[in-house]
């Protein structure tokens, strides 16, 4: 899963943009998170050569999992 959104916290002024992507993994009685990657996103423009974009891993295939 991803989600992006904006979070507001004491430790910062302001609202700040963020990416977050995680996996979770079934059990027994529900699910829990295997793995979690959280990103605050830089809202200034950076000139760089292109470079695998967050919209491209959104959109690829997921890989089949063993149940």
């Amino acid at each position: 899963m991803v989600v992006s959104g904006s979070v507001k916290s004491k430790d910062f002024s302001g609202w700040r943009k963020f990416l977050q992507t995680f996996f979770l993994a079934p059990q027994e009685k529900g699910y829990f998170v295997l793995n979690d990657i959280f990103h605050f996103v830089n809202e200034e423009v950076i000139n760089q050569p292109p470079s695998l974009g967050v919209s491209e891993v959104i959109h690829q295939t997921p890989a089949p999992v063993a149940v």
